[in-house]
């Protein structure tokens, strides 16, 4: 339903202001038609926002807008405008700050990103079918990380009932692998391990495959994909510590059906690592090309390489002023631009 999908596109929005209105005591969400006109005449700037704020949190936000269309029957395509469309709105009429380009690329390009591997993963967790306390744990474990699909399956009793998907692809995907991985960071100063100032920051990761370049008999947007976060356990970084999407939205792959060993795609990218050495955020599209390798009857080598044009990408930057600034918040401590990787 896209009436239904930007409604609640406007429901997020008014309470998004009223959480930063009376929740963060925030000044900058008493908005109007005046402030509307005028953010549109002032144009866009760069803003001095946290880095985590802008590369991630921001990102997620636009994953709620795409999933307000996801979660209510829309397609890949449908959810990718949503997200944009809501990243816009915001920028010129959620707020009485100047607009800010880098939130509109990254909250609408991270936000379907995010938000089509989030849908993927939450439907690998969801089963209709089911009964009893293990169906419970699948609904309720949907809304830590997608909360209006958590919240429309709630509401809308035909999408909990409903059969389960026919196609494999839409929830059970014939290739799906998961690892684990436990570890720790250790960081000194001046290559300096053992020194005083140095830390060890313990973090857990988890890295997912979805779906397959190569023998995927559909080719919809992110039916294949690769999805890596990691969660550091230490006071002094922010919990989120990385995260990165590898999502094919169109491929073709060479060979005959059962030995295909070659593709080409292509591919969005999502990039963000928030640590201790450095803060790297980007939002990028790539020509993608793959091999495979047939080593023995179980055993694979894939070969992935990438040429990708960024949209936009951010990096911590060590200034040295000349006559530093009286208020330190009239500078950024990140760059912003666009490049090649």
């Amino acid at each position: 339903s896209p009436g239904l999908a930007i409604g609640q596109l406007l429901v997020t929005f008014g309470l998004a202001s009223i959480q930063n209105e009376y929740i963060h005591d925030s000044d900058y969400v008493q908005v109007s038609p005046r402030t509307w006109w005028r953010n549109l005449e002032r144009g866009f700037e760069f803003d001095q926002n946290k880095f985590d704020t802008n590369n991630f949190y921001h990102p997620w936000n636009g994953a709620l807008f795409y999933s307000t269309g996801r979660s209510t029957g829309l397609g890949f395509w449908e959810s990718s405008s949503l997200a944009v469309a809501g990243s816009f709105l915001w920028e010129c009429c959620g707020e009485t700050l100047k607009m800010s380009a880098n939130d509109v690329i990254s909250t609408s390009l991270g936000g379907v990103a995010m938000g089509e591997m989030i849908h993927r993963l939450g439907s690998v967790i969801l089963d209709n079918q089911d009964r009893g306390v293990s169906r419970v744990l699948r609904e309720a474990s949907i809304f830590p990380f997608d909360i209006v699909r958590g919240f429309n399956r709630g509401l809308f009793r035909d999408q909990y009932r409903a059969p389960n998907p026919e196609e494999p692809l839409d929830w059970r995907p014939r290739r799906l692998g998961a690892l684990v991985s436990l570890g720790a960071r250790r960081v000194g100063n001046e290559g300096e391990l053992g020194g005083e100032g140095a830390k060890t920051a313990p973090f857990v990761d988890l890295f997912v495959a979805y779906g397959s370049v190569f023998d995927n008999e559909r080719r919809r947007p992110y039916d294949s994909f690769w999805m890596q976060t990691q969660i550091n356990f230490t006071d002094d970084v922010d919990p989120a510590g990385l995260m990165t999407i590898r999502g094919d939205l169109l491929s073709k792959p060479f060979g005959p059906a059962g030995a295909r060993n070659g593709a080409i795609a292509l591919v969005q990218h999502f990039d963000y690592v928030n640590q201790r050495t450095y803060e790297f955020a980007a939002q990028s599209f790539a020509l993608g090309l793959s091999h495979r390798f047939v080593l023995s009857p179980s055993t694979r080598l894939e070969l992935h390489a990438d040429l990708l044009g960024t949209v936009l990408g951010s990096i911590n930057s060590r200034l040295e002023f000349v006559e530093p600034p009286a208020n330190e918040k009239d500078y950024r401590r990140w760059e912003y631009g666009p490049g090649l990787g």
